[in-house]
């Protein structure tokens, strides 16, 4: 079999262990009446005993506002309990509840069962070429996790629509791109000031470019249609009452 026949093959059983293990969270979720961020939560909990807030969102790669909610949950659900930390009464630890404890057992208890059972099989050499892969793994998996982070939410067909609007604008006014921006901001009705940026003085000049001029009211319209999302609550609310609430000037 050529090598890259064998690697593609590996990656196939990759994705599919990936899959099953995510099956057995799903379920354990579901069990255990979490959504699948607070069962993750809850594993970091579990394997490192204790935790602070910071030190917990870290480890399930969250914001701390995600991860504050999550432990408020995980408390209702008698799952997690916060402490003070014995060496530092103002540190607060989160930690794992017996009752977390007992369901993770009865979870995962087996399935650590039969992997233990399984690896008896291997020789150390073959052990030790396992360990190497499953590290190198899950060094590439977290490194590709945060670079999905980082990637803005907005659809791409947003991002395309805005990107045409500012190009047409731009061309119509001999401008670039990050000054047309720049001045629309300028002008929304809620915006009074913006903060700019600069790697470099001659960056910092060509963002002051922006500044001694005005798009016209059709370039405006044009920005704004690109741009414009349907608002959230309340404010799709609001837009109904203009009486109640009048746009700002």
């Amino acid at each position: 079999m050529p090598k890259e026949d064998a690697i593609r093959g590996i990656a196939n059983r990759m994705q599919e262990l990936q899959e099953a293990a995510g099956q057995i969270d799903e379920n354990a979720a579901r069990l255990l009446g979490l959504n699948r961020t607070d069962l993750r939560c809850l594993s970091r909990l579990r394997e490192r005993g204790r935790l602070t807030a910071g030190e917990l969102a870290v480890e399930a790669g969250l914001t701390p506002a995600a991860t504050t909610t999550a432990i408020d949950r995980l408390e209702r659900a008698g799952y997690a309990r916060r402490i003070r930390d014995d060496t530092d009464r103002r540190r607060v630890l989160v930690t794992p509840t017996q009752a977390a404890v007992a369901a993770g057992q009865r979870i995962w208890g087996p399935v650590l069962s039969d992997a233990f059972a399984q690896f008896k099989g291997y020789t150390l050499a073959e052990l030790a070429i396992i360990t190497r892969f499953l590290d190198q793994a899950v060094t590439q998996q977290r490194r590709h996790a945060q670079r999905l982070r980082a990637v803005p939410t907005v659809e791409n067909e947003h991002l395309y629509r805005v990107m045409d609007g500012l190009d047409a604008v731009a061309a119509q006014t001999g401008k670039s791109v990050p000054q047309i921006a720049l001045n629309w901001l300028l002008q929304r009705p809620s915006v009074s000031t913006i903060i700019i940026g600069a790697r470099n003085e001659q960056q910092l000049h060509a963002n002051l470019g922006a500044l001694g001029w005005l798009l016209t009211p059709d370039q405006m319209k044009v920005l704004d249609a690109a741009s414009w999302l349907p608002p959230p609550y309340p404010l799709w609310h609001q837009v109904a009452f203009p009486e109640r609430n009048p746009q700002p000037v």
